[in-house]
């Protein structure tokens, strides 16, 4: 399970990685993200009310949350949004923790490259 302290709540802290335009996506997630000054990875998930009622998308956080902690580097000192698209729900889980996993490598990469 992602720490309290290593998630991104504020919508202040939302806006300003989105504002980095640092961004990745596939058909299921679009990912933000920007370096951070902290020495550990932060994450904050969106979940749009267009992929269901409050259950779905509390579901569907809670499923994104445990792939990120499986498969992110959390030595890593980047902050991360990530939006759930529509696309999400028509895969299979281990299909969606496969498309994180592709993300979050082609990020993990270009962060290493801005050091």
């Amino acid at each position: 399970m992602i720490k309290k302290k290593d998630r991104v709540k504020k919508h202040e802290e939302f806006q300003e990685i989105i504002r980095s335009k640092n961004i990745e996506k596939n058909n299921a997630y679009i990912i933000y993200y920007r370096k951070n000054e902290e020495h550990t990875a932060r994450v904050g998930i969106s979940v749009s009310k267009k992929l269901g009622n409050a259950v779905v998308r509390n579901k569907t956080k809670r499923q994104v949350r445990h792939i990120v902690h499986n498969v992110l580097d959390k030595n890593k000192n980047v902050d991360l949004v990530i939006i759930v698209r529509a696309n999400y729900h028509k895969n299979i889980f281990s299909e969606n923790q496969h498309l994180m996993d592709e993300l979050l490598k082609k990020i993990g990469r270009k962060i290493d490259e801005q050091i």
